[in-house]
């Protein structure tokens, strides 16, 4: 089964930068949710991020789930998603969210493997645009800045944590 993690439902950190204690409730089920899986040899493709939270606006209008309210934004000053995939703040403070994760359920061997982020070619996409901006399309330079920090964050998983999870992710 492929579990998510979304902003409007368990995203761990979306009210406050690498802060997860206002949603230890969702960690919680989380919990239930890996052993309900273990106990009926369920595997798990474990979702850790949604990309419209990296999207200039939301696709769905709903701004309080896309860029406007991410808290990379918000704590770090970062003027656009594109940022995020360069800075070396967001990918440290990204580090310390999926080491959170990985330190709490990374001991199940239900895990099949992890996308440390969704739909990749949609980051920093503005779907309101007319004609709808897509950068991962549209520049090369940009393309591959997601294509260097993806392989940054796999390395971490992989080799820095020492996780043998497979780590991919997925493509509209």
């Amino acid at each position: 089964t492929r579990i998510m993690h979304g902003e409007w439902a368990d995203a761990l950190e979306w009210e406050k930068l690498n802060d997860y204690s206002m949603n230890m409730n969702f960690a919680w089920e989380f919990d239930q949710t890996v052993n309900t899986c273990w106990e009926n040899n369920i595997y798990i493709l474990w979702l850790q991020q949604v990309h419209t939270a990296f999207m200039a606006r939301n696709p769905f209008n709903n701004d309080d789930l896309a860029w406007p309210a991410n808290p990379y934004h918000l704590a770090l000053d970062l003027e656009k998603p594109e940022a995020f995939f360069t800075d070396e703040r967001a990918m440290k403070a990204y580090k310390n969210k999926i080491r959170y994760m990985l330190s709490r359920w990374g001991y199940s061997r239900m895990i099949a493997g992890i996308q440390p982020m969704s739909e990749i070619n949609e980051m920093a996409a503005n779907l309101t645009d007319v004609p709808a901006h897509h950068p991962y399309f549209t520049d090369t330079s940009f393309r591959n800045k997601v294509g260097k920090w993806f392989l940054e964050i796999k390395n971490y998983i992989q080799k820095d944590l020492g996780y043998d999870f497979l780590v991919g992710s997925s493509f509209t």
